[in-house]
């Protein structure tokens, strides 16, 4: 593969990386504004903060990439902690401040 290319690939990836980490920090912030009180919430407030849909959530649920669940009837609720260490495949977790 020609060098160019090679640099490329890594430019594109680096931009991934970026991206992620300034999703993290997105996160971060929001849980920020939730309230120290409130440890749990539901998938659709866990997609909203995590910018993915609902449906992924649950596949990560389902998969077991999200392992702190609660299941209060047919509902299910994600602990915050899980979305401040949300990790979406692409480089290191954001250092929590």
């Amino acid at each position: 593969m020609p060098l160019e290319n090679l640099i490329a690939e890594f430019e594109r990836e680096a931009e991934k990386i970026r991206a992620s980490q300034a999703r993290q920090l997105k996160i971060l912030d929001q849980i920020k504004n939730i309230g120290k009180d409130k440890d749990w919430v539901s998938v659709a407030e866990a997609a909203r903060l995590a910018g993915v849909s609902a449906p992924t959530i649950y596949r990560y649920i389902d998969s077991g990439r999200l392992r702190k669940v609660r299941h209060f009837g047919a509902k299910k609720f994600v602990s915050l902690e899980e979305i401040k260490n949300w990790d979406d495949g692409y480089g290191e977790q954001v250092p929590q401040h």
